[in-house]
């Protein structure tokens, strides 16, 4: 990755992650009809039905920011370190 010298050019987050902005919409697109029965079915028949839809989306909604702080933080790193 490219050394920044002027934090003021560095990337914005947007830049960096140009999908984050549509996660919302994707995921409600696929979500907004769906009942509570629907949401909640599991199943140990195939292994991808051992989580619930809800279960997915928390887990999303949190791996999602996680993983980003996690990039950040080593970008963080190198900007800081110029």
């Amino acid at each position: 990755m490219k050394k920044i010298k002027n934090k003021k050019k560095a990337p914005i987050g947007r830049d960096i992650f140009p999908e984050y902005s549509n996660l919302y919409s994707t995921i409600w697109e696929e979500v907004r009809d769906l009942d509570n029965r629907t949401m909640d079915f599991k199943s140990s028949e195939w292994e991808w039905s051992r989580w619930s839809i809800r279960m997915q989306l928390s887990h999303m909604a949190s791996l999602i920011f996680r993983w980003m702080i996690v990039r950040w933080r080593g970008f963080s790193l190198k900007i800081t370190m110029v």
